[in-house]
């Protein structure tokens, strides 16, 4: 059953070049995005930094406002719905941010921070302490810990309480947002490990938003890349990584570090590649393909049309227009 459905989701920001512009510069943050999360799996968000991957993020929170698109949550379409309508359906989303350090306020304690959500929904303060730790139990703390300021803690233990700030309220879908980017490898590993055993517990939905694709491949069911704001490949973690068919995914997964020979082909590939200075700037319009100016594989049509995703394989979408 999906619980998440975004149907041409659609971002624009508009700037002022410089104080003399009269028209604003519209830039595409997000661009006609379609996507489906299916109860209990996890979506792997890929793509290089300014692709669009956290403006989705927030989109799908309802912490801004798409230009255009549909978002539907649980078979409701929560799109233009007021704060007011939305409240209640919005203690089963939650988010988990990059940074664990600045995400929580140096001034309040863990219980505090902890108590925060549960106050925000009503919880009788009697039930908060038992509840408080209880969250930090289940992240692999102790009730020890909920007197502690964030500056006591160490990188890995604050990311826990901001996991266990997310789970608060028994939320159903969770956006990871750059998650465990910051922590060392050894804390990454075992923050990832809860985060897995987190999930098959509660059965929670996951949007996992990541640069580093071993640790995508290692937690996400699915996968979509994204390049400058459109998806340009989506399919199974599997289809994706054992077969990537958009010039673009081939590039990312070369530049993953690993023995394997499908990838040092690949990374042979990347080699090839054409600099943006050598292939003219069509790219930067807003009819050419995203990928053009860098694509070895380009024809006339890609750099007069945008190509739509298409389903190439069994539940595996590619956005480009060489793939027959």
């Amino acid at each position: 059953m999906a619980i998440l459905r975004l149907r041409n989701i659609t971002k624009f920001y508009e700037i002022n070049r410089n104080s003399f512009s009269l028209r604003p510069q519209r830039i595409k943050a997000v661009d006609n995005v379609c996507l489906t999360l299916t109860e209990g799996m996890t979506l792997g968000l890929v793509g290089e930094s300014g692709c669009g991957k956290s403006t989705l993020a927030k989109i799908i929170l309802k912490l801004i406002p798409p230009t255009s698109g549909e978002i539907i949550f649980k078979e409701k379409n929560i799109t233009r719905l007021s704060e007011s309508a939305f409240r209640p359906l919005r203690r089963q989303m939650q988010i988990v941010f990059q940074d664990p350090y600045g995400s929580l306020s140096p001034r309040l304690t863990v219980k505090d921070i902890i108590a925060e959500p549960l106050r925000s929904f009503g919880m009788p303060k009697i039930f908060m302490r038992p509840r408080i730790e209880e969250l930090l139990i289940q992240v692999g703390l102790n009730s020890g810990h909920a007197d502690r300021l964030p500056q006591q803690l160490s990188g890995g233990e604050r990311q826990r309480v901001g996991i266990a700030r997310a789970l608060a309220t028994s939320p159903r879908l969770v956006v990871l947002d750059e998650a465990v980017s910051s922590l060392d490898l050894s804390t990454q590993a075992q923050v990832l490990n809860l985060l897995v055993k987190l999930q098959q517990k509660y059965a929670l939905t996951y949007v996992f938003i990541a640069h580093n694709l071993g640790v995508v491949r290692y937690v996400s069911d699915r996968v979509a890349v994204m390049l400058r704001g459109t998806v340009v490949e989506k399919g199974s973690t599997g289809e994706v990584y054992n077969n990537p068919l958009h010039p673009y995914t081939q590039l990312l997964l070369g530049s993953m570090p690993s023995l394997h020979k499908r990838l040092l082909r690949t990374r042979k590939k990347e080699a090839e590649l054409p600099r943006k200075d050598e292939r003219g700037t069509a790219a930067d319009t807003s009819s050419a393909c995203v990928f053009f100016s860098f694509c070895p594989k380009s024809r006339k049509e890609c750099a007069e049309k945008n190509p739509v995703l298409k389903e190439v394989a069994p539940h595996h979408w590619v956005s480009c227009a060489c793939i027959e």
